[in-house]
């Protein structure tokens, strides 16, 4: 009878393990699922608050209006303008479309590694969806600058995700016609993005297939052959013909020599190097040293142990709802590295990897998988690569694809129902870097002077009346420019001279088109050059029934003698409005008044007088 009941007693205790391994995997899951939705939802509902005047109301000029400018290196206006019309050109919507589709590329990329990778042992173990799924949220730690609206740079990133998981269905011999197919598509949009990071992608994307014998003519000439009929495609949908394409690039390439902004060639090929503060080097610290305990704690087949796991996993999950909620604030300080910190997570699967599974980690490695961890990890650089800004603040942005190299290395070693105990934890770390990220870019949103959850004050402004919650200064602002604008007669869709140099935002708000560039910049030593060329092209119809938006003394105002280019003079204008400029606008704490002028048609400003002078 002892005998059979030590048995039964061990039976009982074995089956009581069970079900609490079960049931602590089920809430790992739970909570894992949860902090996904919760980033997404967090991202999805701020979209309709801020407006930064430079840097997005040049993207949403090009977006809402591309074929206004003729010369252009990227051509990411064409790209989204579909997506605007989709959405009726509501801004806080084509900012949620954005997100949407840079987290579903990133969950699809996640999961095509997951897929491939995973030992068939524990792919009924681990729910690969809520995984997958958790680990995607480490895409939309791109928006921690708090830019949202479709741009380049989104453009370029969600091009790198397609390319990536091209790369990984060849590699990993799964779908690997498809594979080819993202490739070329992931090219041609990374072009259309930024034709400097798709050659560099081009370049590492061949040397990855060759070094790893994955090289298929056959499916790469179809490759090719697809990206060249893309772009054939793009060329006479753009400029109707592939020599006006090509005029148009040379042109832009031009334009950029003038403007004096850092982007010859000589001043992209350098070395950067990062700074991190003392502050940043102990916060990753800590994080990094709870990456490993969590994991470790749930690792441990001990009903203690893994009851504290699940208690700071669930710690973990309630920083997430804290901060997201604002019933938590962190006071880190500004900094431009602090992308930085998503490297914690690779860094501890590949501690995790070796102290747990070393043996398999070791046998499991394979040329494919560290060419292609190798690669991701230089993707970040490969977006950076023809920014004037340090190249590591910049790749940070993208740093997910340092996540996906950790992933690529650390997911084959993993083998058995343990493995959802390693992973999940892993999934709650990256969410709360996603969101301690997102959430210092929400405090301090990329040249906009408060908190986003203090912006009280709804505006319509645009075209289509897209209704945004900005703050005080800025709301009275638009408010003020768009009501005196249309008293003074100023209606949609009438062309804008921008001399303020930096109010991009301001023409859009007002419905305007932005003569000559989507963002006539100024504050570089070559603008007034630049403006003056760029208007050289513009027909001259355009130009005399243009107002003027002008902001003397302004500190990056261009000189009002550049309408003298088109035969035009200052007293052919009249002051019809004015507006004060408000704090943070642009990233100045102090402005001066804007003005608004109207074309004084009772003096003879005509298009002949225009020609004439372009002549002389």
């Amino acid at each position: 009878m002892s005998i059979q009941s030590d048995t039964s007693d061990l039976t009982k205790n074995n089956s009581l393990k069970v079900r609490f391994s079960q049931a602590t995997e089920w809430c790992l899951a739970l909570l894992s699922a949860i902090g996904s939705m919760a980033v997404l939802i967090w991202l999805l509902f701020y979209s309709s608050y801020g407006f930064e005047f430079t840097d997005e109301g040049f993207y949403l000029n090009w977006v809402a209006a591309p074929k206004l400018y003729d010369s252009s290196l990227t051509q990411f206006g064409y790209i989204y303008y579909p997506l605007n019309l989709l959405v009726g050109g509501d801004v806080a919507w084509l900012r949620r479309a954005n997100v949407l589709l840079t987290f579903f590329l990133s969950w699809f990329l996640v999961d095509t590694i997951i897929k491939g990778l995973f030992p068939s042992d524990i792919k009924s173990k681990v729910n690969r969806y809520v995984v997958s799924f958790g680990f995607a949220s480490g895409g939309v730690s791109f928006f921690s600058f708090w830019l949202l609206s479709p741009s380049y740079n989104s453009l370029n990133f969600q091009a790198l995700l397609i390319i990536a998981a091209g790369l990984c269905l060849i590699e990993l011999e799964k779908e690997r016609s498809f594979g080819w197919v993202l490739i070329a598509v992931g090219g041609w949009l990374a072009f259309m993005a930024k034709p400097s990071s798709a050659a560099l992608v081009g370049v590492c994307v061949f040397f990855c297939l060759l070094i790893t014998r994955k090289i298929n003519i056959r499916m790469m000439l179809l490759s090719a052959m697809l990206l060249v009929f893309l772009l054939i495609l793009s060329s006479l949908i753009i400029d109707g013909s592939i020599s006006g394409f090509i005029l148009r690039l040379q042109t832009a390439m031009t334009f950029a020599e003038f403007l004096g902004g850092g982007h010859t060639l000589v001043q992209l090929l350098r070395f950067d190097d990062f700074l991190l503060s003392s502050e940043e080097v102990t916060n990753f610290r800590v994080v990094l040293i709870a990456c490993l305990v969590v994991p470790f704690f749930l690792y441990v087949n001990n009903f203690l142990t893994r009851t504290l796991g699940l208690l700071l996993s669930g710690v973990l999950l309630l920083v997430i709802i804290l901060l997201i909620t604002g019933k938590c604030h962190l006071s880190l300080k500004p900094s431009s590295f602090q992308g930085l910190l998503i490297l914690v997570v690779p860094t501890a699967m590949l501690l995790l990897s070796c102290f747990f599974f070393s043996r398999r980690f070791i046998s499991k490695f394979s040329l494919s998988h560290i060419f292609m961890a190798l690669s991701f990890a230089v993707f970040p650089h490969i977006y950076a690569f023809g920014s004037n800004n340090n190249y590591w603040a910049v790749g940070s942005l993208v740093g997910f694809f340092w996540l996906v190299a950790g992933l690529v290395l650390f997911v084959p070693s993993l083998r058995g129902e343990k493995s959802s105990f390693i992973l999940f934890p892993l999934v709650l770390f990256t969410q709360v870097v996603v969101v301690i990220l997102v959430h210092s870019g929400m405090t301090l949103p990329y040249r906009q002077p408060q908190p986003l959850v203090l912006n009280v004050q709804p505006v319509e402004l645009g075209r289509s009346g897209s209704r945004l919650w900005l703050s005080e200064g800025y709301a009275n602002y638009l408010t003020d420019a768009i009501t005196t604008a249309r008293k003074a007669g100023f209606h949609s869709g009438t062309p804008i001279i921008d001399l303020s140099g930096q109010s991009p935002g301001l023409l859009y708000a007002l419905g305007a088109n932005s003569i000559g560039r989507a963002w006539m910049i100024g504050g570089y030593p070559g603008s007034f050059k630049l403006a003056t060329e760029v208007l050289k092209r513009v027909p001259c119809e355009q130009l005399i029934s243009a107002w003027l938006l002008v902001e003397p003394g302004g500190p990056r105002s261009i000189s009002d003698s550049l309408i003298g280019t088109f035969g035009a003079d200052l007293k052919d204008y009249e002051v019809v409005a004015s507006w004060n400029t408000p704090k943070g606008a642009g990233g100045f704490e102090e402005r001066p008044i804007q003005q608004l002028l109207k074309p004084n048609y009772s003096i003879d400003l005509s298009a002949d007088k225009c020609a004439q002078t372009r002549a002389h």
